[in-house]
């Protein structure tokens, strides 16, 4: 454990001071939690460099959520994450998908979202889905093993005949008819 936080606060130094070799950060299966996530996020609003950031199984929330998209959408702030990977950190919910929504209005630099197995449910994916409406970014959205129905299904179809640049969509083990 000591040497996790060891390493974690080594990393969270390098974000932050823009280290070159820190093109992508991936914690993939460590225990970053919401308190490790909003510390990410606060490196991150000193990072120009990394532009894929991967969280899988991470055990993140909405919680963590609220704080790295506030990084993400600030005008405030230039990060150059294009790809994000939150997969299978299903606490996320659909509180957590609004909140993604809610982020990809005011992002213009990601192009890559993967949510897989998040806990979306329909109503995380609406927010998404609205907002993908004027998002001129995002080229790849993935979306599986979230428990969407046919009620999300048809805000993703509103969404596919507005936006033209999305060119690839994921909806695998959902649970749309």
């Amino acid at each position: 454990m000591g040497q996790d936080l060891s390493q974690f606060k080594a990393l969270r130094d390098g974000i932050r001071d823009n280290d070159e070799d820190l093109l992508e950060i991936d914690l993939t299966g460590k225990n970053v939690g919401d308190s490790k996530a909003v510390k990410l996020a606060q490196a991150l609003r000193h990072n120009d460099v990394a532009e894929k950031l991967i969280l899988k199984e991470c055990d993140i929330s909405h919680v963590g959520i609220t704080h790295l998209c506030d990084t993400l959408c600030s005008v405030l702030i230039t990060t150059n994450i294009r790809v994000l990977v939150l997969d299978n950190n299903p606490k996320i919910g659909s509180e957590g998908g609004r909140l993604i929504g809610d982020m990809l209005k005011n992002n213009s630099h990601l192009e890559e979202l993967s949510l897989n197995a998040c806990g979306l449910g329909d109503l995380g994916l609406v927010g998404i889905a609205f907002a993908l409406h004027d998002n001129l970014s995002l080229t790849l959205l993935e979306l599986g093993s979230n428990g969407l129905k046919d009620e999300a299904a048809e805000h993703i179809a509103a969404m596919l005949k507005e936006n033209t640049k999305l060119e690839g969509l994921s909806l695998f083990q959902n649970l749309i008819t």
